[in-house]
């Protein structure tokens, strides 16, 4: 599904239809793959969705400490930019599949990074449009 996202608030808008997916969702464990360019909005969509699902403090983009963690009363969130991810191999260090009692979403920013070794439940591909943001959904997570 493509969506032309406007402007900042369009974008905002997009985060709360994601986490609507991902509240309805049977599954302890989702994981999101954004991808895009410097600047698409990868870290702005993120705070969306974290703030749809309960998390309101601050969330930054994780780009030098590699993945920052919140927590909500039911939900962990793993918030991943791999960006500066100097070999693969490295991200055994995040322990993303570690247990957790509560739901966990696995967000990563720049999944591209270390390719097919992990999969997406949700997958958000955003270009440059216009004056706006293009944006991509693919969702796996229908019919689960």
């Amino acid at each position: 599904m493509k969506i032309f996202l406007k402007d900042p608030d369009a974008t905002t808008h997009f985060g709360i239809e994601i986490s609507k997916l991902i509240s309805d969702s049977k599954n302890k464990v989702i994981e999101l793959h954004l991808v895009g360019e410097l600047g698409a909005g990868k870290t702005f969509l993120t705070k969306s969705i974290l703030n749809s699902l309960g998390w309101h403090g601050i969330v930054k983009s994780p780009t030098y400490t590699l993945c920052d963690e919140y927590e909500t009363e039911d939900i962990l969130f793993l918030h991943v930019d791999l960006y500066r991810l100097a070999d693969v191999s490295e991200i055994q260090i995040l322990d993303l599949d570690r247990p957790s009692e509560k739901v966990k979403v696995i967000i990563i920013e720049w999944p591209e990074i270390i390719g097919d070794s992990r999969t997406f439940d949700l997958k958000v591909s955003l270009s440059y449009k216009d004056k706006g943001r293009e944006a991509l959904l693919e969702n796996k997570l229908i019919n689960r």
